[in-house]
């Protein structure tokens, strides 16, 4: 691998479970070259690295220029990235929760809004700024290879609702088993 190939990525994720987490480790996966800052508090950041254990590697120390950010369901961290004139590729797997302009980046800062596909007909965008919006790139889910089929061409079933989803006042089923609370 030469050094021109490699670049700087600055990597951010919404700790809504594992989802965006894992999204994060399967892309990295396809970026053998680039040399990868994680954004975030320092408890975050660690929450990230242990989770994607040993098999990625992270600068503690960012270059003075990143390259480009890769955001996955966070418009706030997007928002602030692309404010420091770094393009950012932002990567949504719920494009149909969004209801208010705050849950998603703006449009105009983004480089990219790659939007996970779904069963559109039977879930319409409520975001009034993404049904306005024909940038979106959809890109098929982000799910890890399957290493044998027993039949079929395959499916993705999604097992959500450990974490509600921008749902104030309701605690997730998650937190409560980590507080050691049962409802």
């Amino acid at each position: 691998m030469s050094d021109q190939s490699k670049f700087s990525l600055l990597a951010a994720t919404r700790h809504i479970g594992w989802g965006g987490v894992a999204k994060l480790r399967l892309i990295l996966e396809k970026l053998p070259c680039a040399e990868v800052t994680l954004h975030g508090d320092e408890h975050s950041t660690a929450i990230t690295k242990e989770f994607l254990g040993s098999h990625h590697k992270f600068s503690d120390h960012p270059p003075q220029r990143l390259d480009v950010a890769l955001v996955i369901n966070d418009p706030a961290a997007a928002n602030s990235i692309a404010d420091l004139n770094v393009p950012v590729v932002y990567v949504d797997s719920l494009p149909y929760v969004h209801r208010t302009d705050t849950d998603i980046p703006a449009l105009a800062k983004v480089a990219y809004y790659c939007a996970q596909k779904y069963p559109a007909e039977l879930l319409p965008l409520t975001s009034p700024l993404l049904r306005k919006w024909h940038d979106i790139k959809w890109i098929d889910p982000i799910v890890p290879v399957p290493r044998s089929r027993r039949g079929g061409r395959g499916i993705v079933v999604n097992v959500g609702g450990l974490y509600t989803y921008n749902v104030s006042g309701v605690q997730s089923d998650l937190l409560c088993a980590q507080d050691g609370h049962r409802y």
